[in-house]
């Protein structure tokens, strides 16, 4: 059986996607297929270990960290991986203590 499903993004300003946007976007699409796929195969379990992917974890810092200085998302990721290199800390582990909460970005300081 095939199933026919769509997924619209839309957006404030008319134009392309840059790449940040359309990566976002398909990570988007991912997690929304996988629970699509899921559901309609009657094997939805309480399994979220696809939720540890590390890409997955910065995209969802990124949005954060785009809400706690009012910026797009573009400088939210370059402020990440800035903060990253100049803490020598892996990007992965910067996302997960935006993520925790154990790590804000402010306008006035790289991050608390």
């Amino acid at each position: 059986m095939s199933y026919g499903w769509d997924l619209d993004l839309y957006r404030d300003t008319p134009g392309p996607l840059t790449r940040t946007e359309l990566t976002d976007a398909l990570i988007l699409t991912d997690v929304a297929a996988q629970g699509v796929v899921e559901d309609l195969d009657g094997h939805a379990t309480a399994d979220v270990s696809w939720l540890s992917d590390p890409h997955v974890e910065v995209h969802q810092a990124a949005g954060m960290v785009q809400a706690q200085l009012d910026v797009s998302t573009d400088v939210a990721l370059m402020r990440l991986r800035g903060y990253a290199f100049t803490h020598d800390v892996p990007l992965a582990e910067v996302a997960r203590q935006v993520v925790s909460r154990s790590l804000r970005f402010t306008e006035d300081k790289d991050a608390e």
